[in-house]
Parts: C-alpha cells; structure tokens; sequence
C-alpha cells in the first residue's frame, strides 16, 4: 500500500467516510474525477445518498487531499492531490505499547501497519473478488485496524466475550479471508442500520473467531502462548525504544 495512505488514514479532522472515499479516489491517482458522475458512482459503492458523497467531498476540498479544476470542456473535475504535508500522527501511534503479530510473525504497532497486512491479504487471496466486494473489504478492515488499537474497545464484554489484547492477537494471527468476508458481506447489508459501524465491525469479527478462541483458552497450551506473545511485545517494544535513541543522538 502507498505511502501517502500515511496522510489521510490518520487524519482525524477527516471523517471515516471521507477517509475511505479518498482511499478509493487515491488508487486512480492521476486521473480527473468527474463531480456529477462519481458522486453517483461513489453514491452506489457505498450505499449512501450522493448529498452524503458531496459532504465528504467538501471535507477532502477544505482540507487540501481534493483541488477542483475545470477540463478542457468546461467541465468541472476533482485532482487527488499526493503531496501535501504529511502528518505525524502514525509516529505517535507507534509509541504505543499495542503490538500484535502475524502468523508470519510480522509486528502490526499502528493502523497503519495494520491496514497494510489487510490489504497484503486481499491482494493473495482476493484476486476473484469483484470492485464492490474488494471496497466492502477495505472498508470493513479499515475500520478494524482503527479498532485494534483504540483503547476503549479493551475490557468490554461483548456477551460471553471480554476483549482483550489477547483476544486482538488471536484475530491478527488467525486473519483470513474466508472467515473475514462472512463478516464483510453482513456488515455491508446491515451498515446503513447501524450507528455505531466500528464497534458492529468488531462485534462481528468476534463472534467470528470467539469459538476457536475459546476452544484455545481451555488448552494447556495457551498460558505458553501468552507468555510467549508477551515476550515478542517485550522484545519489539525494547528494540523499538533503543533505535529511537540511536535516531536522537544521530540527530544530535
């Protein structure tokens, strides 16, 4: 995934609409964007009305992602604009103490991270996927990367499940399409039903693995597999904290 989803997936003076729309927009860098006709079209894709589209639009204007211009025919268009200042707020996510881990033992410490491994995902196995079902998915774990390392979705019961980081890295470590895009096609049909899409996404991931997690909780096994993860976080965060210091006194 490009650099500059750096930008604007961090970027809380934009909305989670508008984020995903310019993550859409971003993939036909370079290309004018009709206003009239791509409202319809974003309009569709992600079930909202076009005033809904045209709100997120003037969010992307105001703050700088969008210019607007006028083609050759008079027409008005819309130009992603790539090289805007980038913001910092990925580095200060990374110094959190959240670190999960791939099956492949891959860190995930941000979003950010987190998106990129999602997106690795569909790339492998969602090659048959259609245009409407790989936005569907990009959205959906757009949506639980944010989650992953949002504290008050920790410690909450979620009927016979308490979240925990655990719980996260079980999910990380077990991430895969199939199971993921069950969730992703229920999501998509009840979304505009719901108020709260992020913590209906993390229900639905949930319920997803919660069996198998539970299943592992009652083996003997998992207490080693804890101590374990906590080692690797341990690890990850001490060499994480050392090359900061490096960085500083290089700078210095």
């Amino acid at each position: 995934m490009e650099q500059r989803l750096k930008r604007f997936m961090y970027d809380n003076e934009l909305s989670w609409g508008a984020r995903v729309m310019l993550a859409e927009i971003s993939q036909y860098y370079g290309s004018p964007i009709d206003c009239r006709k791509d409202d319809v079209y974003f309009s569709i894709i992600f079930k909202v009305q076009v005033r809904q589209v045209r709100r997120w639009r003037a969010e992307l204007k105001k703050l700088g992602y969008l210019e607007e211009r006028y083609n050759k025919f008079g027409e008005k268009i819309l130009q992603y604009v790539p090289n805007i200042e980038e913001r910092d707020i990925v580095a200060k996510q990374s110094m959190n103490r959240i670190v999960y881990f791939t099956k492949d033992d891959l860190p995930i410490s941000n979003t950010l991270d987190a998106i990129t491994y999602f997106e690795s995902v569909l790339t492998k196995d969602g090659e048959y996927f259609t245009a409407s079902m790989k936005t569907n998915f990009r959205y959906f774990c757009q949506m639980l990367a944010s989650t992953l390392f949002d504290e008050k979705f920790y410690n909450i019961s979620l009927g016979r499940v308490r979240t925990s980081q655990y719980m996260f890295q079980f999910i990380v470590e077990s991430f895969n399409l199939e199971t993921i895009f069950t969730c992703v096609q229920k999501v998509a049909l009840q979304l505009e039903k719901v108020r709260d899409p992020q913590y209906y996404i993390l229900t639905s991931t949930i319920n997803a693995f919660k069996d198998k997690f539970d299943k592992l909780q009652r083996q003997e096994i998992y207490q080693a597999m804890k101590k374990e993860y906590e080692k690797k976080v341990k690890t990850f965060l001490e060499k994480n904290a050392l090359s900061e210091n490096e960085d500083k006194e290089k700078i210095g």
